[in-house]
């Protein structure tokens, strides 16, 4: 990772460095030369979620990009992984104006490739300099904005839209399934509902009333417990909730919430039933549970782990050739139909998964039994190499000593928030327990905000 550019793109508190309106210009500049150098075609597909902060920030990028001689595309409000698709679909870079699960107050930038894929480390590297003030920006601006802004929303909605009902999913018949959606007040409030109405569901959507402030807002894939509720309340046959740019989703029935290590295992068997799961394999990250390896492990399938963050998920899938991965979040990606995590895609494809079985979503996975788990989020105000604090270094090796063979733990601190995650597992509830809140206690006293 670099300074500013953390595992998932530029994120920050909006209209704060660096997502102040200079900043933002510069990037919009950069990029005109970036594509330009690379003989990219120079134009730009922006999107955003609901944040209030979306449109200062699309109207910084637009003076910089504009300015330089770009042209911009407008998407208006579309998830992010919408505009990963459009970026491949048209040729063309796009942009993704969002901060994803974080509160309104924060925002971001993530920066998606022709070919779909976020911007590479190396580009990441070649810009941030720039942005950092280390190095001086000398290009020239032609300081004559060539800027076509005209609103492409619809086209490109409906193009996404037609993606899914019609080509990915077209043999996915939903009538006479009820269907919740918690969209988050997010990117999805419009589309996920659209979706599942045209493949036949009944739909019950809520939390899609986006005001600019209450995106995630007790709401959304950070509080499933809602969707729950609503299951419970009203006796719908499924439901998911997504996140503010719909690149996550959980799921629930009317007894149980799901997470990303039950889609995981839900779709790794299915996907190994029809012999589309390739050399038998799954990605998952450090903090995905025990249980889902010793679940896997049972039927076959290997469980390949890697860091936290989605690019890393992606990597190990692309260098080994794989079709299935994610995160205990509900982050995944399904390799045989996309290239990047969608959290409508992911619904989509548990509901096939559910139709095809003539059973209740209980069962897709019988026999996933997860490990008790604690996770920690501690507010931090820096982030010194963990290595370097020889107190927390002492009370991780008591920890390890203790759990043996018998679990796992993992310390990282997060790559888009000022926090340190202490995750641990094992077999004995409480005991993992007192050992995450006694390790936590002195990383709060060494590092607390």
């Amino acid at each position: 990772m670099g300074k500013l550019f953390g595992t998932d793109g530029l994120r920050g508190v909006a209209r704060e460095y660096p997502l102040d309106n200079a900043t933002i210009e510069l990037l919009g500049s950069i990029l005109y030369f970036f594509l330009a150098d690379r003989k990219i075609v120079l134009e730009l597909i922006i999107g955003r979620d609901t944040r209030e902060s979306g449109p200062y920030l699309y109207e910084a990028l637009c003076r910089g990009f504009g300015q330089a001689g770009g042209r911009i595309l407008d998407a208006g409000i579309l998830s992010t992984p919408a505009l990963a698709y459009l970026a491949k679909k048209e040729g063309k870079c796009a942009i993704s104006i969002t901060a994803s699960h974080n509160p309104f107050e924060d925002n971001g930038i993530k920066i998606f490739g022709p070919d779909g894929y976020k911007l590479s480390e190396d580009a990441e590297k070649e810009i941030e300099p720039y942005l950092l003030g280390e190095k001086a920006f000398q290009r020239k601006i032609q300081k004559a904005p060539s800027v076509d802004q005209r609103s492409l929303h619809e086209v490109f909605r409906d193009e996404y839209c037609a993606h899914l009902v019609k080509e990915l999913f077209r043999d996915l018949d939903l009538h006479g399934t009820k269907v919740a959606v918690d969209c988050a007040n997010g990117a999805l409030f419009e589309i996920a509902p659209m979706v599942l109405r045209q493949l036949g569901a009944e739909v019950a959507a809520f939390h899609i009333e986006p005001n600019g402030r209450n995106i995630n807002d007790h709401c959304g894939s950070l509080f499933p417990q809602l969707l729950l509720e609503e299951m419970q309340e009203n006796h719908f046959d499924c439901g998911f909730t997504f996140d503010g740019d719909g690149d996550r989703c959980l799921a629930a029935d009317q007894q149980t919430l799901y997470d990303g290590d039950f889609i995981l295992a839900s779709a790794a068997r299915h996907l190994q039933s029809r012999g589309q799961l390739k050399k038998n394999g799954v990605v998952a990250t450090t903090m995905s549970n025990l249980g889902l390896e010793v679940f896997l492990k049972r039927h076959g399938i290997n469980l390949f782990r890697v860091p936290v963050g989605d690019k890393y998920v992606l990597e190990r899938l692309q260098k080994d050739q794989l079709s299935l991965g994610g995160e205990q979040s509900g982050h995944i990606i399904f390799m045989n139909d996309s290239f990047i995590g969608d959290g409508l895609l992911t619904a989509l494809q548990l509901l096939r998964i559910y139709k095809n079985s003539g059973t209740t979503f209980a069962h897709l996975c019988d026999g996933f039994i997860k490990f008790p788990q604690i996770l920690l989020n501690i507010p931090v105000r820096s982030k010194p190499d963990l290595s370097s604090l020889p107190e927390v270094q002492q009370k991780m090796k008591s920890i390890d000593q203790e759990l043996g063979d018998a679990g796992r733990m993992v310390v990282r601190y997060s790559g888009t928030e000022m926090k340190a995650r202490v995750m641990i597992e094992g077999p004995d509830h409480d005991h993992i327990e007192r050992m995450a809140n006694e390790l936590g206690e002195i990383i709060r006293s060494k590092l607390g905000s």
